[in-house]
Parts: C-alpha cells; sequence; structure tokens
C-alpha cells in the first residue's frame, strides 16, 4: 500500500468514508465502503470531487486489525468548476 501511495496523481486529497458494511469471522473481517473524496490534480490545480467504493478484508494480528486487500470501484469523477451532470464521467485531464 505504501508503494501504491508514494505514486497518488494528488497533491491533496480529503478522504469520507461512509456507509460502512462489516462482517466480522473470527480473526478475519471484511467490509464494503462508500467513499466521497475531494482531490486535486499534482501539476495543474484541477479540482475534482470522485466517488467510488471500496471492498475491503482485514485480518487481526498481534497488532490489531491490518488490511489485506483492497478492491476499488471508481463511480465518478467530475471537475469542480463545473456541475457534475454538465460531463458525468467524462475523462479529468491530468
Amino acid at each position: 500500500m505504501a508503494e501504491h501511495l508514494a505514486n497518488v496523481p494528488w497533491s491533496f486529497a480529503m478522504h469520507y468514508f461512509l456507509s460502512p458494511s462489516i462482517e466480522l469471522a473470527g480473526d478475519k473481517a471484511h467490509a464494503d465502503w462508500m467513499l466521497w473524496q475531494t482531490c486535486t490534480f499534482d501539476g495543474n490545480d484541477l479540482a475534482v470531487f470522485m466517488a467510488a467504493t471500496t471492498s475491503d478484508d482485514y485480518v487481526r494480528t498481534a497488532e490489531g486489525w491490518k488490511m489485506t486487500r483492497m478492491r476499488f470501484r471508481l463511480r465518478f469523477i467530475t471537475r469542480f468548476d463545473q456541475p457534475w451532470s454538465v460531463d458525468r464521467n467524462a475523462p479529468v485531464r491530468m
């Protein structure tokens, strides 16, 4: 995960994880989340809104719960400076 985070295209990002659905099974867990993110692309200061869902797996260790897998599904990304309905899900030029 650290390698992935070192290569993200954002100069700023604020994540809001919402409406968790969490299933526990002993020392394992699964969670589904909705993500709302405000972010700014690195290099051109383009501000966007992003919505996604994640489906995550966890395992309990001696140090506590650790994420073992995250599956990310982008639902939409849209520029901040125009209504999202104008160009819904259009490719954002980075």
